[in-house]
């Protein structure tokens, strides 16, 4: 049976609205990174002024590509919008390049491999939001 636009459960909106705010947040902790400046970095500890030191143009790249897609997927699912599979796919893709940079990846191998837990988190969130965003499309509910 296939479930039409009309038949779309409440909680479809409230997840939509969390997802969002999910996706703020993801944000303006972009936004916080940008601004940093080097007397800001030299405040942090070590191994997260070596993260932010090491961060290279792709790694800022896939970092703004993820986030704002992130958002326009999560603005869309708001809208119904099937688009939003699409953007949140981009999203998930680009946090993978993100959380791939080889500087974090020697600094989780060889320092402290804790620091990959929420990158692990951030990345599952978005592989859910893609995933609920293809299937409430294939089920009608995204236009």
């Amino acid at each position: 049976m296939r479930i039409t636009g009309a038949t779309r459960p409440r909680w479809f909106r409230i997840v939509s609205i969390l997802l969002l705010l999910w996706s703020l947040m993801g944000l303006a902790s972009f936004v916080m990174h940008w601004m940093l400046t080097p007397r800001d970095i030299a405040a942090l500890p070590a191994i997260q002024q070596d993260m932010m030191n090491q961060m290279s143009n792709r790694i800022w790249i896939s970092f703004a590509v993820a986030v704002f897609s992130g958002v326009a997927g999560a603005v869309a699912l708001l809208a119904k919008r099937r688009i939003a599979m699409w953007l949140f796919g981009i999203s998930f893709a680009a946090i993978l390049i993100q959380f791939s940079a080889p500087a974090l990846v020697d600094i989780a191998i060889n320092r402290d491999p804790t620091i990959m837990y929420f990158p692990a988190f951030i990345a599952a969130m978005a592989l859910i939001q893609s995933v609920l965003a293809w299937r409430w499309a294939k089920l009608g509910w995204l236009k």
